[in-house]
């Protein structure tokens, strides 16, 4: 029963993405420019300029702190109505970036906070690479409106993201991020957002998902 309520829950937000997408004032449109990425020396440099990426709306900045074999692991229930395969339930930079591109591109929506807290990090490491695993918990507020024009806050604040990074030079000082998932845990309900507008809680998955 609980999966039926999820899956149907998804289906409902992305119809409501769609009502807003439709009624965007426009798009940013820039383009990903191919070497020109920045070198990172760690990989909490890494997630630092991927969290302000997000804060600025920068799509090549976002971009460049992903390696090309990129996958964003999705929810279950989002990976269902996406239509991804079990055995498959993500998706590779070129759509990671076209779905942020989208997002930072509507006028009716606003990154409003990213903040988060390390729960955990792993390193792995051998004579040619080095592999960090890093858990945070998220605190993201996402302003948008809804089809009447009423403002709502999309908080992303019930689940851990998990980062993989990878050193990729035999120096080992120049990290990128190659893989993002997320979990589900059970925590306090949200704290609503001071202020004029409805509050929603919700998952990175279904707002990379709204926004494909």
């Amino acid at each position: 029963m609980r999966r039926i309520s999820n899956h149907a829950r998804v289906l409902g937000l992305l119809v409501f993405c769609s009502l807003i997408m439709v009624c965007s004032c426009g798009k940013k449109t820039s383009d990903v420019e191919d070497g020109s990425s920045p070198s990172y020396q760690s990989a909490q440099e890494v997630l630092e300029a991927y969290v302000a990426s997000c804060l600025t709306e920068d799509i090549d900045a976002y971009a460049s702190c992903l390696s090309e074999n990129y996958r964003f692991v999705f929810l279950e229930d989002v990976a269902d109505s996406l239509g991804l395969p079990p055995s498959q339930p993500w998706w590779g930079k070129e759509d990671d970036v076209a779905a942020m591109t989208n997002l930072f591109g509507d006028q009716r929506v606003s990154w409003e906070q990213f903040d988060y807290a390390v729960q955990s990090t792993d390193t792995l490491s051998n004579a040619d690479s080095m592999i960090v695993k890093m858990r945070i918990r998220p605190d993201i507020v996402i302003f948008t409106e809804r089809s009447q024009g009423e403002p709502i806050y999309l908080l992303i604040r019930q689940s851990h993201l998990d980062f993989r990074f990878a050193s990729t030079a035999a120096s080992m000082d120049d990290w990128i991020m190659v893989e993002t998932s997320e979990e589900r845990v059970r925590l306090q309900a949200p704290v609503p957002r001071p202020g004029q507008g409805a509050t929603e809680p919700f998952t990175y998955s279904e707002l990379k998902a709204m926004f494909r």
